[in-house]
This record gives structure tokens, sequence and C-alpha cells, in this order.
């Protein structure tokens, strides 16, 4: 086995409370926020994140690695490798662009052994500010695909729970991963949806019925302005028909990982990476990533 020092809570330590519960956040009062006063919120969840004290502890593990030069990079915007193993900070390491990094809150620990968060109940990651590279690249494209190598914590999440989410809260968005139970459910906003009625949710919402476990897996969603295609462990297993415009998507709306923006949608478990790419990656280019592995080191 592999040996390795990491950072831990020094609460753990002292037998204390590690963690924090956010105040639950209203899910009713939707039509009434704008996105001025909700931007304002979230940039506060942000700025009044309390600090973190951490000490050294020890332990064993058999994760393997993997390498950034065996991944995709070709169009990359995002990546987030979550490799830091301690503080509340998480850089955004795709090296394209200005940088759209997460701040965690102290519900969001570090997975002991290998690359990865853990979310807690309360937990959330979010940009502290919208993340302008990704919309300025994928708005005009009308293309993108969200990569995410993870583990649920729970066999009983709902909302859905937001895994990865481009939102305001839980009533608009641009796009989200979610996860219903046994389900994935992508709710991605677009002109079709606008011609449907829907004002912002993302309705009608594509869903994968009964693919979801409490093991790690790989999971890519591709958009090419014509459909939406779900991979898992770099096999397509559900395609839906999508055939809309990104163009009214809101640039203001900023990147929550493991919760909705506003703290209502929770997710539980760990999450190994998480990358965001200007068009839809190809099948080979998808099984390209999943054989690169989930533990992933940017230098």
């Amino acid at each position: 086995m592999n040996r390795f020092i990491v950072m831990a809570a020094a609460t753990l330590l002292c037998g204390c409370n590690l963690f924090t519960t956010l105040d639950p956040v209203d899910s009713n009062n939707k039509a009434n926020n704008t996105n001025n006063s909700n931007n304002s919120n979230n940039a506060n969840n942000v700025n009044n994140l309390p600090d973190m004290a951490f000490a050294d502890v020890e332990f064993t593990t058999d994760a393997s690695f993997g390498t950034a030069e065996a991944r995709v990079s070709e169009d990359l915007l995002l990546l987030y490798t979550f490799q830091n193993g301690f503080g509340q900070d998480i850089p955004d390491r795709s090296g394209v662009g200005t940088p759209v990094d997460l701040v965690a809150n102290t519900s969001v620990g570090w997975t002991p052994g290998r690359n990865g968060i853990v979310v807690n109940e309360g937990g959330l990651a979010i940009s502290s500010s919208p993340p302008a590279k990704f919309y300025d690249t994928v708005i005009p494209r009308n293309a993108f695909s969200i990569e995410i190598w993870g583990k649920l914590g729970a066999d009983d999440l709902g909302g859905p729970a937001r895994w990865v989410t481009f939102s305001l809260d839980t009533a608009l968005r641009n796009y989200t991963f979610g996860v219903e139970r046994d389900d994935i459910v992508i709710r991605q906003f677009g002109t079709l949806n606008t011609a449907d009625g829907d004002e912002g949710n993302g309705a009608p919402y594509i869903t994968a019925r009964d693919v979801i476990d409490l093991e790690e897996h790989h999971w890519v969603m591709t958009f090419d302005g014509v459909e939406v295609d779900l991979y898992r462990d770099g096999e397509l297993i559900h395609t839906a028909p999508r055939p809309t415009s990104l163009e009214n998507w809101d640039r203001t709306y900023q990147l929550g990982i493991g919760n909705e923006v506003v703290d209502d949608r929770q997710w539980l478990g760990e999450i190994y990476l998480v990358a965001g790419y200007g068009r839809a990656l190809t099948p080979a280019e998808v099984q390209q990533n999943f054989q690169a592995g989930s533990d992933i080191t940017v230098p």
C-alpha cells in the first residue's frame, strides 16, 4: 500500500463536530427572487465562510493515480481535481482563461488517501463569480459536455439533488446534473423550454432511470445542439432529443457543486473530479477520459 500524510480537521482530534449545517432556504420563495439579490446572497455565503484548522493524520490507501496528460484537453474550460487536501479553496486547474475557482463551506471535507471532496449535509462548493469563460464559449457554440467522477453517499437523494448546477436558485437555471433516488435527472434550459412555456427551470427534464448505485462511477453528459447523451463508465446509457439553442442562458448564474447555490437541494457523497468542455465530446474521447482514471493530479 501507498502511505500518505494528509491534512485532517483538528476538530476531529479534539472530538468536536467538524461540520456545520447551513440554515435551510424556503424552496417556495422562488419567483420573488431577483438576479441581483440572489447573487449578492450567494457572494455573502462565500465571503462569510468560517476558517478551518488542520492537523497531520496518517493513514494508508490503495488508491490508483492518473495523469492529466492522459485526458482530453481540447476545448477544456473547467477542471476541478480536488487535489488540495486542505483548506476551503478549490482552484480551477484547466489552465484556460480566467480561472473559475470555487469556495467550499465547512460541511465539505477532503477524501482520505486520494484527491477528492466529501460532501456532507449542508455542504456546498460555489464559484465566487459566474463562470464567464464557460458561458462565452458554450452559448455561441450551442454545445458542451459535463464530466463527473464520484460516488453517492445515500440512495434516497431527491429534489433532484444537485451534483453540478449552473443556476440562480431552485427554480431558475441554465443547467443542472442531478440525482433523484435511482435516476439521473438533467435540467437544461434553452429556447425549446421557452417555447413549451418553461420560464427557466429546464423542463421538460431528461431522466435516465435506474442507473444509480453507491459505487464509484464516471459520468459524462454531452450536448451537441440536437440531443443529449449520457455516458456511465465510458458507455452510452441514455440519449434524449434536445433540439434547442442556449442563447437565453443567463450569464450571471453561478456554478455550484454538491448543492443548489442557495443550499436547498443537497447531494451527498464523494466527488473526485468535475470538468466542463466547450463542445460535445466524442464517444472515443469519453472512453479516453474514463481510462485516464478518477484520481488526477495536475502539476
